[in-house]
């Protein structure tokens, strides 16, 4: 079968964000807030396994491949009987990188749990109440590239040229409010229509929009 060829796919930003849940007991959590951890800083560690594992994701799940990756953002929140871990992965590529945020993620928990273990076992060497849960993608976005865009521009505005006079189209695209203004009417053999361009609410027409 092979890995999947995203080699026609255009090269844009594109980010995702992780997130999961350890569950520990008050006093852990108690140890952790007086900084009494035998090994250290659990958060400075398990912020490391997380951008480790992000980076090395394309070795641990086959079908993923190897992307550069421009950001990883680790955070942590924490409550009276556990530990939120959020992963945040920004990258410049041809597919996504919510694997990497998952990968990153589940790290952390994990080097959470290592950090504090000896803190959590009962009496039989057992973790009864311990747990990771709740790893799941939070979002994930990208953006267009300048092509699709492009063709969005140039598609819509031949749309609205005849359609009426004065006309606004909008379209949703990768979850960008693209929208057009165009008043045919102003109209000149040989000269400019006046075309507006909105992305989002914000006037991204160039310095002359003409078609003819």
């Amino acid at each position: 079968m092979g890995m999947v060829d995203v080699t026609e796919k255009p090269v844009i930003k594109r980010e995702a964000e992780a997130g999961g849940r350890i569950l520990l007991s008050p006093d852990t959590i108690q140890q952790i807030q007086k900084g009494h951890i035998k090994k250290g800083d659990p958060f400075q560690v398990a912020e490391i396994a997380a951008m480790n594992a992000t980076k090395q994701t394309h070795l641990l799940i086959p079908h993923c491949h190897q992307i550069a990756l421009d950001a990883v953002n680790v955070t942590f929140q924490v409550s009276k009987d556990s530990i939120e871990a959020g992963c945040l992965v920004r990258a410049q590529a041809r597919t996504g990188v919510e694997m990497e945020a998952l990968v990153g993620v589940s790290s952390a928990l994990n080097a959470l749990w290592d950090m504090v273990k000896y803190l959590e076992k009962n009496e039989e060497g057992q973790y009864p109440n311990t747990r990771i849960t709740d790893i799941r993608v939070l979002r994930k976005t990208k953006e267009l590239s300048v092509p699709i865009i492009c063709l969005l521009l140039v598609g819509m505005t031949m749309l609205l040229f005849f359609q009426s006079e004065e006309d606004v189209h909008s379209k949703i695209a990768g979850g960008k409010k693209m929208e057009i203004k165009i008043t045919s009417s102003a109209f000149k053999p040989g000269g400019m229509i006046p075309v507006q361009y909105t992305c989002d609410g914000q006037d991204v027409s160039p310095p002359l929009s003409w078609m003819g």
